[in-house]
């Protein structure tokens, strides 16, 4: 996919149609489960103008998953790494 040619949704974690964050919509606390499970992966790829990076989550059992995954969507997204950061433990336990 052309760099130039992705749009990106303003408010949403999506880019030409495509979600890139596997966990939105997600509670902390589900989130807090995944990541417990080192089963989040996080990525990143440039906007549409090429002059900045954006980031996303892949939810996989592994790296190689994960990259499969971040091929598929399209968006020229590299794996950075599994994901191991903490979530805050708001109100939302749901």
């Amino acid at each position: 996919m052309n760099s130039q040619s992705l749009k990106v949704d303003r408010v949403r974690p999506i880019a030409d149609g495509i979600l890139f964050d596997d966990t939105h919509g997600f509670t902390s606390k589900q989130v807090r489960l995944l990541n417990a499970r080192k089963v989040l992966f996080t990525t990143k790829f440039r906007d549409e103008d090429g002059d900045r990076w954006l980031s996303g989550v892949i939810i996989a059992s592994d790296i190689d998953a994960a990259k499969a995954v971040a091929f598929g969507r399209g968006l020229n997204e590299e794996v950075i790494a599994n994901a191991a950061w903490p979530v805050p433990q708001s109100g939302d336990e749901q």
